[in-house]
C-alpha cells in the first residue's frame, strides 16, 4: 500500500502481484485507487508528469500531466 499526499512528489516504481492502492492528492490532481490481482507498474517522475499503467483483470492505462505540463 502505497498513499502519496502532498505536491505529487512521488518518485517509484512499483511491480508486483495483488493489491495495489495509491492515492495522490497533490497539484497533479490525480486519485487513483486500484485494487487488481494482477501486475501493476507505477511511474512517477518529478512532480509534474505521472503514468501509471494496471493490467490485470481489466486493463486501463491512466496519465496525469500535473501542474505547468
Amino acid at each position: 500500500i502505497s498513499i502519496d499526499i502532498g505536491v505529487g512528489v512521488y518518485n517509484g516504481i512499483d511491480i508486483g502481484v495483488g493489491v495495489y492502492n495509491v492515492i495522490d492528492t497533490g497539484f497533479g490532481a490525480y486519485n487513483d485507487i486500484d485494487t487488481g490481482f494482477d501486475v501493476y507498474i507505477g511511474i512517477d517522475i518529478g512532480v509534474r508528469f505521472y503514468i501509471c499503467i494496471d493490467i490485470g483483470v481489466g486493463v486501463s492505462i491512466d496519465i496525469d500531466i500535473g501542474v505547468g505540463v
